[in-house]
């Protein structure tokens, strides 16, 4: 459900439930895989900073 202003149509306000965000995010996420392929990557830490690391 959303609120809407009536005379210049700005978003108010908008509350989008936890289910139909988890939709759109694997939503999303299927179409990146399915445009780029899967990739598995592993997040290591080192001296505070985050890195990727492909396998």
């Amino acid at each position: 459900m959303g609120a809407i202003e009536y005379k210049t149509k700005n978003i108010l306000g908008i509350s989008i439930s936890k289910e139909r965000n988890m939709f759109v995010a694997e939503r999303f996420l299927s179409n990146i895989v399915d445009e780029y392929g899967y990739h598995l990557f592993l997040q290591t830490v080192v001296h505070g900073i985050r890195k990727l690391v492909d396998f």
